[in-house]
């Protein structure tokens, strides 16, 4: 994460889609969209940087069922976008 804006920068020009999830820096790697610390700050980055791409959703949670994850993951994600 500390190398979030170096690494856009080297692959912005390939990119063509990219699969969010929440993080934390000194905690879980794997969070529900919107519970993680940079979230926000790297969706802003990608957006002044010029990328217009789709964004995905993944279910890394393999106890839980898929349909339950990805639906807190796409609420987290309009909540980041102040959508309700």
């Amino acid at each position: 994460m500390d190398e979030y804006e170096e690494l856009i920068n080297l692959a912005l020009p390939y990119l063509w889609s990219v699969n969010l999830n929440g993080m934390r820096k000194n905690g879980p790697k794997i969070l529900t969209i919107g519970e993680g610390d940079r979230e926000v700050q790297m969706l802003e980055y990608l957006t002044e940087k010029g990328f217009d791409g789709p964004y995905g959703v993944l279910c890394h949670i393999k106890t839980e069922d898929a349909k339950v994850v990805l639906q807190r993951n796409i609420e987290g994600l309009k909540k980041l976008n102040g959508s309700k």
